[in-house]
């Protein structure tokens, strides 16, 4: 993927918002133009973002918690050591992935807090 800014901003002041509005505006979505970012805190302090990764087949495509999951794993931390997740996304796109993130996290630990902004 080339790289990209989307130069999306918001006024909301939360660490994990911004991450992940760092995170949706380097994402890719050319199909359904879903743009979208998720960042998690670890207990450790290390916060994992993770980009929408779009494909035309979509079944390959990589949504932003996969990726920021994936992030985690290779760094060594464990799903059990997530604090917290925010997710941010395009209020315009065709698909959401809020209840899909929701869902999973819910599978790793109910109490994850979520933080999320459409935009």
């Amino acid at each position: 993927m080339s790289p990209v800014n989307h130069g999306k901003t918001s006024d909301d002041d939360e660490e994990l918002i911004q991450q992940a509005l760092r995170a949706m505006n380097i994402s890719h979505s050319p199909y359904t133009q879903n743009f979208s970012g998720v960042a998690l805190k670890m207990r450790s302090g290390a916060i994992y973002l993770g980009a929408y990764a779009e494909n035309a087949a979509f079944n390959p495509s990589l949504p932003p918690l996969q990726v920021a999951l994936a992030q985690a794993m290779m760094m060594g931390e464990s799903f059990e050591d997530i604090e917290a997740a925010a997710l941010v996304e395009s209020a315009t796109g065709k698909i959401s992935h809020l209840a899909d993130t929701q869902a999973t996290l819910e599978v790793i630990n109910p109490d994850i807090p979520l933080s999320y902004l459409s935009l």
